[in-house]
């Protein structure tokens, strides 16, 4: 079985460089689209910004989201019920060096009709710049930055952090172990978590 293109342009021009993905149960399919991916490519942007989208593969409809303060999206989370949407806003990862642009965790409300409200910032993530981000099952967003992981409530209230001895980009749940896995610049961590 071959790759399927399920959609790979907005408004008749191309993606700048999709990041990162997440499905809704209801099947809609939730991504990121920085332009660093593009940094050293020589290739220039094709959408006039970073932007997130939604398309709805039974309808073939791309929705372009409405995000005024996000800069430069990155990864995305659900909350358990659906009705928050997570934004990593990694606009620091442009020129590390200038603590001004943004490396922050947004947070939206998710109306009955998809669309996005009470947009506000959730958490500024330090050291570093948001990478990956996943919400347990209690609603916690675990969050990549510069050397770990962090963990906030879901009112934004950092728990604690897991440490690690390399940038972190990603991580992941297995839920029937269970454990947290961590990807690095170079390595994959594996910690046992307590059910």
């Amino acid at each position: 079985m071959g790759w399927k293109v399920l959609v790979n342009a907005y408004d008749h021009k191309q993606f700048n460089s999709p990041n990162d993905v997440i499905v809704d149960r209801q099947g809609n399919i939730y991504f990121s689209d920085p332009k660093f991916g593009l940094l050293g490519s020589g290739q220039p942007a094709t959408q006039d910004g970073g932007f997130v989208y939604r398309d709805n593969p039974k309808t073939k409809q791309v929705v372009r989201l409405n995000t005024p303060l996000l800069k430069s999206p990155n990864g995305l989370a659900l909350s358990p019920d659906e009705k928050t949407l997570y934004i990593a806003d990694s606009q620091l990862a442009y020129n590390p060096s200038n603590s001004y642009l943004k490396h922050q965790i947004l947070a939206y409300t998710i109306s009955t009709d998809k669309n996005l409200h009470n947009e506000r910032v959730f958490a500024v993530i330090t050291p570093g710049f948001p990478d990956g981000i996943k919400v347990d099952l209690q609603g916690n967003p675990w969050v990549s930055d510069g050397h770990g992981i962090q963990i906030f409530n879901p009112r934004g209230k950092m728990l604690g952090e897991i440490i690690v001895p390399q940038v972190v980009s990603n991580l992941a749940f297995d839920s029937k172990t269970p454990s947290l896995f961590i990807t690095s610049d170079s390595k994959l961590y594996m910690f046992n978590l307590k059910p």
